[in-house]
């Protein structure tokens, strides 16, 4: 390829790559000549790079390739490219397979993104319309409002508002302004019903009195719209209106087709039968159809209407979010990659990448000026940060920690490069303008989980838990040496009368540890807490005598060693061993 002819194809893919931001592997091959090798490929991707242009997958280009992965870098798509190079060995197939899918959809311009956004807001205003038109979404507006009240609903699940914290002070405001729009509503649709009351008294009234009465009821029935229509329902509250009247066209349908059946079988049954049927039960269907339509307090008709427009209103507003969320895909691949080796897997993190694309969808506003790849990059990095800190490691650390943490890092990384060796904590916490016991403490928390049965070694014959001491466990040692003790004061004690020994056990809780006093012995033997004592220390003369003390004297040590209890038993062998 001459010089020439590669300057008018950079000229060209930078021209491309300012306008979209970033190029894709294909785009730069689809400019370049097609018997172009890898070496050329390379030549080419580090001069577009050398003028700031990013071209997704250039790194699966190298030059001393051979000739066969040329060929296959033109067939993989760009989307593909951009799998990290660790994780092709997990998952390649559904990996492949998803984003050689998401590369179909071709990418939208900035006329394109604002007819998406319009259509979105159309759907929206069809919505909203039809809620305006609905008077049992006017009856629920009601409810929600005392639910909201009464603190069985929050306000920011109710209607939308600034993504900025609000303050108590400001959440009660906003409560208060919502409880009152609302009134406004309930308001205005009770004089709707004085008004449609009222024209049904006058019925048989001059054609002027009607006019004006019917004038009136539509003024009631706008303003009725026009309250429901300044309460900034979100997303979930919208869908829920809509499911309730929903239900309620279901439930007016079904009555209605319950009295057509009956009505059917009736006339059935006569042409049979040739007698008279009762119509116990088409009255009763009839009835309660009624009673339906009455407790709905809308007519058949507009509850039909409503639920069309409804039906409209979201199937256009999501067609239209699909679209923007798949023409963005790549944005989330492109920076979900950034992110791998963070404790996500790499599906992982496109997976939560696409949330927070939907919720950039939802947020979105075309008037502001900027493109939508600008806006929903920050929507994306958020989500797959937030998920990182919640989810990669086994003990959650809060998000405040994690920021702390960072914090700590960079400080860390700047001092060692500074200092030529890794800084105190002290000069961490002055750095970071941290008090020490937080950067203690982040440290602390900071330390790598491990598991137990974590393999230690290529055997995997032993694992990490094998090494750690288990201070519950019985020493064998120990348990050998108490044992022992406790044979050898069984002997001696048998050299005492049978109340001595007995009075020796209980004072010392040899029996069942408990060591009682003077006092409760004598009235456990009904003796005097003096004649205990006497007996006592006629039990330990004998006790001293060196044939039978030289038995615990091994016993007796100067330290006991780490993890031993010490009980009145050992008292007494180490009383006898220095007596």
């Amino acid at each position: 390829m001459l010089i020439q002819e590669r300057q008018e194809i950079v000229t060209a893919l930078v021209t491309l790559g300012q306008e979209r931001g970033f190029l894709t592997l294909d785009q730069v091959l689809d400019h370049a000549p097609p018997d172009l090798d890898v070496e050329e490929v390379s030549v080419l991707l580090q001069e577009l790079e050398g003028q700031g242009i990013e071209v997704e997958g250039a790194e699966q280009v190298q030059p001393d390739v051979k000739r066969r992965t040329a060929t296959r870098v033109t067939q993989v798509p760009a989307a593909e490219q951009a799998l990290p190079v660790h994780e092709e060995d997990q998952g390649q197939d559904l990996v492949r397979t998803y984003l050689r899918q998401m590369s179909r959809v071709p990418l939208l311009t900035r006329e394109g993104e604002v007819a998406i956004a319009k259509r979105i807001e159309r759907g929206e205003l069809r919505i909203t319309k039809a809620m305006s038109r609905s008077l049992l979404v006017a009856h629920f507006v009601g409810v929600i409002a005392r639910e909201v009240e009464a603190g069985e609903r929050t306000l920011r699940d109710t209607v939308t508002l600034p993504d900025t914290e609000l303050t108590e002070r400001h959440l009660a405001s906003r409560t208060k302004r919502f409880v009152t729009d609302a009134d406004q509503v309930a308001a205005a649709l009770k004089e709707l019903g004085k008004r449609e009351r009222r024209g049904d008294a006058i019925r048989k009234s001059g054609k002027r009195v009607q006019a004006r009465t019917l004038w009136r009821i539509g003024r009631a029935r706008i303003d009725v719209s026009r309250a429901i229509r300044r309460l900034p329902f979100t997303a979930a509250v919208r869908r829920e209106l809509i499911e309730k009247v929903e239900r309620a066209a279901a439930s007016l349908k079904e009555a209605e087709r319950r009295v057509e059946r009956l009505r059917k079988r009736q006339a059935q049954t006569a042409l049979r039968t040739s007698a008279p049927v009762s119509n116990a039960a088409i009255e009763d269907a009839q009835q309660e159809l009624v009673a339906l339509r009455e407790g709905i307090t809308e007519s058949t008709e507009n509850l039909k209407a409503v639920q069309k427009a409804f039906r409209r209103g979201v199937i256009e507003g999501d067609q239209a979010r699909k679209e923007l969320t798949e023409a963005n895909l790549r944005l989330v691949v492109s920076v979900a990659k950034k992110y791998v080796n963070r404790g996500l897997a790499f599906l992982d993190l496109i997976q939560e990448g696409n949330i927070g694309l939907m919720r950039a969808v939802d947020k979105f506003d075309y008037r502001r000026g900027f493109k939508f790849s600008t806006y929903a990059t920050w929507w994306i990095r958020q989500a797959i940060t937030r998920a990182i800190a919640d989810q990669a490691r086994t003990i959650r650390i809060p998000v405040h920690m994690i920021e702390t943490l960072n914090k700590l890092n960079r400080a860390m990384q700047t001092l060692t490069r500074d200092l030529g060796r890794e800084p105190t904590p002290q000069e961490l916490a002055e750095r970071a303008d941290l008090p020490l016991s937080v950067v203690r403490k982040a440290r602390k928390i900071a330390q790598t989980v491990v598991s137990l049965d974590a393999p230690i070694g290529d055997s995997d014959e032993s694992q990490f838990g094998d090494f750690i001491e288990d201070r519950q466990a019985v020493n064998p040692a120990e348990a050998t040496v108490a044992f022992d003790l406790r044979r050898q004061t069984e002997s001696v004690l048998e050299t005492l009368s049978p109340k001595e020994r007995e009075v020796i056990r209980m004072r010392f809780g040899l029996n069942d540890g408990a060591e009682p006093t003077l006092a409760e012995l004598g009235e456990k033997f009904s003796l005097t807490r003096e004649r205990i004592r006497q007996i006592e220390a006629a039990a330990l003369r004998k006790l001293r005598d060196p044939q039978l003390s030289h038995r615990l004297s091994s016993f007796v040590e100067p330290r006991q060693p780490r993890g031993t209890r010490r009980g009145r038993s050992a008292a007494v062998a180490e009383e006898q061993g220095v007596a």
